[in-house]
C-alpha cells in the first residue's frame, strides 16, 4: 500500500480493481489540502550551509 501512495505522491493516478472492475481510484491531492508545495515561502534555514556541515574543529592528517 505504501508503494501505491509513493506513486500517487509522484503525481500518478492509481486504480484499484476487484474482479476486473475499478472499485477505487487514488489521485494526488490538490488545492489547500495538498502537502506538495504547502510550505513554499514559509520554511527557511537560518544557518549557512558551511555551518550545517562542519564541526568547527581543525583536523590534521597524520
Amino acid at each position: 500500500m505504501l508503494a501505491l501512495l509513493d506513486e500517487v505522491a509522484a503525481g500518478d493516478e492509481v486504480e484499484i480493481t476487484k474482479h476486473g472492475r475499478t472499485v477505487a481510484r487514488l489521485v494526488p491531492a490538490t488545492g489547500p489540502h495538498a502537502l506538495k508545495g504547502s510550505l513554499t515561502g514559509v520554511a527557511m534555514t537560518s544557518a549557512e550551509d558551511e555551518d550545517l556541515f562542519t564541526t568547527g574543529e581543525v583536523w590534521e592528517l597524520a
